[in-house]
């Protein structure tokens, strides 16, 4: 993720200490990331015996503090300002802002799960200036 940025122009950052993963300053405005990610596909496509897909996989971002570490707990609006969810096998990222992650009820997703046709067909740049753009226009946590 962080090449992906540096490709980007964009040089992130890593505070110790801080909730979140890496730190970007876009148009002066610093945004927070919290990065997940995984190895592969935890689900894979379907496929009926023309070769047609039946039903696309997907995969599955654990959304929570501490995921893996025993001790999870929910992410609060402030903890970050994007998502990035990293799809190691295929070398790819979606963002998301912290109203993506939120069920209609206002609640947290505790699980991002993201199909692989969605995936697969998604632009990294477009996918983060979308996101980034959504954010700034919130102006929610961005200083």
């Amino acid at each position: 993720l962080i090449s992906w940025f540096f490709k980007l122009g964009v040089r992130p950052q890593k505070i110790e200490g801080e909730k979140w993963d890496l730190g970007i300053k876009i148009n002066g405005k610093h945004i927070e990331i919290q990065c997940k990610s995984t190895l592969k596909i935890q689900s894979p496509d379907v496929y009926e015996p023309t070769g047609k897909v039946k039903r696309f996989g997907r995969y599955d971002f654990t959304v929570r503090k501490g995921a893996g570490k025993g001790n999870t707990r929910n992410y609060e609006q402030y903890d970050f300002d994007l998502l990035a969810c990293v799809a190691l096998d295929i070398d790819n990222v979606m963002f998301f802002t912290y109203e993506d992650l939120l069920r209609p009820n206002g609640q947290m997703l505790t699980c991002k799960k993201i199909s692989s046709r969605q995936f697969t067909t998604s632009d990294p740049e477009k996918s983060f200036y979308k996101a980034a753009s959504k954010l700034l226009k919130s102006k929610k946590g961005v200083y």
